[in-house]
């Protein structure tokens, strides 16, 4: 079984003094005071990556502000209003991720990064274990160099999520920066890709 998933944040992690696409340890809690997850999706998908079911949930904001709701459209007054607490979407994710051996995103260390940290900040440390089994599986890496998206001196680049969604299917991406909606279209889009096998 595959799990695809998203997340939304309230910003991002510090990465300064590291590499492009590398994130800070997930145990270094200052470096993630600022990207905290504020939505998460996933899918859950049989082998043959057919959808089974697809879950979405905004998160409380809990001793933290959303000052970025421009980029997905989730404010302060949506979380307090909408969001269910953090445990509650956890370990409700915990109880799918039993059941799934592979875990796929688009650009997977930096939902990876931001989910164990929350993890990590709750002292949920058998939901970490149960992720640092699955094979993760990055969309990014992946379809580089099936994309072949170019930077602007003509060099292939890691594509967007947009860039992987246009090559897959010759039309623009709609609904971009929401998780549920990025989970239904990077699934989409993987499923045209590889004829419904990663």
């Amino acid at each position: 079984m595959y799990l695809i998933l998203d997340t939304e944040t309230n910003g991002l992690p510090d990465s300064s003094g590291l590499s492009y696409g590398v994130y800070p340890d997930y145990k270094d809690l200052d470096k993630y005071n600022n990207a905290r997850v504020i939505q998460l999706s996933y899918m859950i998908c049989d082998n043959n990556l057919e959808e089974k079911e697809l879950i979405d949930h905004i998160i409380y904001a809990e001793n933290f502000e959303i000052n970025n709701s421009e980029f997905h459209n989730i404010t302060n007054e949506i979380s307090k209003a909408d969001g269910n607490s953090f445990d509650l979407v956890i370990n409700l994710f915990y109880n799918k991720l039993k059941n799934c051996e592979k875990i796929v995103a688009h650009n997977i260390n930096f939902d990876i990064g931001v989910i164990k940290s929350e993890l990590y900040r709750r002292k949920l440390y058998h939901i970490i274990i149960e992720l640092e089994k699955k094979e993760l599986i990055c969309t990014v890496k992946k379809f580089k160099y099936v994309v072949k998206a170019k930077n602007r001196y003509n060099k292939i680049k890691d594509p967007s999520l947009k860039e992987l969604y246009k090559f897959a299917f010759n039309r623009e991406l709609e609904n971009a920066h929401n998780s549920k909606y990025d989970v239904i279209n990077l699934h989409a889009a993987v499923k045209k890709i590889t004829n419904n096998s990663l």
